[in-house]
Formats: C-alpha cells, structure tokens, sequence
C-alpha cells in the first residue's frame, strides 16, 4: 500500500530569531506479507523551515532543506506483554544557508504499540 503524509508545522520562541515555519512530504510504501505476518515499510521525506528573523549570531536568516529516510520492520507474531513490537531505522540530513546548523543524523528505535 501507498502513503502520503504532508506536514505544515510552526514554532514560536521567545526570542524570535528561533521562530520558524516548515513543511514536510513524504511519500511512503508499504508491504505486508499474510502468510508470515511480516510488515516491511519505508518512507522517504523532503522538507524545509523558515526562521523568523536574523540569526544574531551569524547575522543571516536562517533557511533549512531537510530530508529523510525511514525503514520500518514488523511481524505480528513479534509481542512483548502483549503488544506488537516493531524496529524502525532512519537518517536525517537537515542543510542550512547557516553551516554551523547543518547535520545528519542516524537513529534506530524499538517501537511498541
């Protein structure tokens, strides 16, 4: 099955410089297998952010393009105190006019539901 997610998000600091604005999309695919109650998912997304005013350390409005990609694995037959347990992998790149606020980052989680 086929997913989309669209996001429009904001933020309001105290200090306006850190306030932003953003969107996100993400098209997304996911497959199930019956016979094993296996569940593969992946999600790729494109985003970006706005920040309200001048950096006042970098003397520059900053502007982010994000991106990431998500790897879900799942089997239904995976419990644990009776709830369905999943693993989940992703990378996040953000990119900024501003270098010192660049980064990519990996992350693997458990979920449980």
């Amino acid at each position: 099955a086929g997913t989309l997610r669209a996001t429009v998000e904001g933020s309001r600091a105290e200090e306006k410089p850190y306030s932003y604005y953003g969107w996100d999309l993400g098209p997304g695919i996911s497959i199930f297998w019956p016979r094993y109650t296996f569940l593969v998912g992946a999600t790729f997304s494109v985003g970006a952010r706005k920040y309200a005013e001048v950096d006042p350390v970098f003397g520059q409005r900053r502007e982010d393009e994000r991106a990431r990609a998500e790897l879900t694995v799942g089997n239904k037959k995976w419990r644990w105190r009776d709830n369905y347990v999943a693993l989940v992998a992703s990378v996040e790149e953000t990119r900024s006019n501003i270098g010192f606020y660049s980064y990519r980052k990996s992350n693997i989680s458990l979920v449980v539901e």
